[in-house]
């Protein structure tokens, strides 16, 4: 471990420089900031082209019936129906030869997308009847669960792979935060520090019981830190202007030795609340699963009525 000391004449105060790597590492960062940058550019392109379609959709120049309108119900139909690929190859190992699961992941969040855009061109904007009504809407609901779901993934894994963030790496990182202050002499000399600390750590990372109690968790743990934080800082004033009368210490270092402390604390706390988050995301997007593949299945069977439906009557 690295650290800086600062030496008061008599004593010193060690800081930790340690820098959390496993979970914020250099290529892990700019690849989440490049499927950021992909996602963005891909989102803004569809915004673009929903925004023109509604701006022409008036002159009629696309219809379901024939030509144009007609293929792109099919092509929007047919991205659709992919989109169960991605949930299949995961599950049996004799479909790897369609490609790896980090491909089909990538084509399900595109094709769930870019079909319903399809399908929005196909159908002029607009429904003309009933069960053509229901397909479109089911479409779009799938489509915004979707884009929910990739928002909660995010969450908990590294970016858009498949790589979940290790909770036993996050517990791993908070506790040997917990020892480097544990050590630390200014931690040592104000037990009442160490303890508020070391019981917002219990208190928020007790793994919550359900959905509700991981929601009420992660909101609790906001304002406890905070009053925590303000806690802290009153503290450790108090100790420095104490330690300051009998010991060589200026203004200038002891501004430099709470910067030092506040950066510690605030390293503990981003740990802890990553945790707290992880709980409440892995939680959140279990539910989604299970709302989401409904959807689905409505929406499939919404489709194969209307298609059935346009081609018989």
């Amino acid at each position: 471990m690295n650290y800086i000391s600062f030496s008061t004449g008599t004593g010193s105060i060690a800081m930790n420089k340690t820098k959390i790597v496993k979970v914020t590492g250099t290529s892990k960062v700019r690849g989440n900031k490049l499927d950021f940058l992909y996602m963005t550019i891909f989102y803004a392109v569809v915004c673009f082209a929903i925004y023109a379609g509604w701006c022409f959709r008036e002159y009629e120049l696309i219809t379901a019936e024939r030509g144009t309108g007609y293929y792109f119900g099919i092509i929007g139909v047919v991205l659709m129906l992919l989109l169960v690929v991605y949930p299949l190859r995961k599950r049996i190992p004799a479909l790897a030869f369609l490609g790896g699961n980090v491909l089909w992941f990538w084509l399900h969040m595109v094709f769930g997308i870019v079909g319903p855009v399809f399908i929005l061109f196909h159908a002029n904007f607009d429904s003309s009847s009933l069960n053509s009504h229901v397909a479109l809407v089911s479409m779009i609901v799938v489509a915004l669960s979707g884009i929910v779901g990739r928002y909660i993934y995010v969450r908990f894994h590294y970016g858009l792979t498949e790589r979940i963030v290790n909770l036993t790496e996050l517990l791993d990182d908070l506790e040997k935060e917990k020892e480097e202050l544990s050590i630390n002499k200014l931690f040592v000399d104000i037990p009442e520090a160490k303890k508020k600390l070391f019981d917002f750590a219990e208190t928020v990372l007790t793994p919550p019981g359900s959905f509700v109690n991981s929601i009420e968790q992660i909101v609790s743990a906001g304002w406890r830190a905070q009053f925590i934080h303000w806690e802290m800082r009153r503290i450790i004033r108090t100790y420095l202007h104490n330690f300051a009368d009998g010991h060589e210490l200026s203004f200038t270092r002891k501004r430099q030795i709470r910067r030092q402390v506040r950066n510690s604390i605030r390293r503990y706390f981003t740990l802890a609340f990553r945790v707290t988050k992880f709980n409440f995301y892995e939680r959140s997007f279990a539910l989604w699963h299970v709302l989401h593949i409904p959807l689905v299945l409505l929406m499939v069977v919404a489709v194969v009525v209307h298609i059935i439906a346009v081609h018989l009557f």
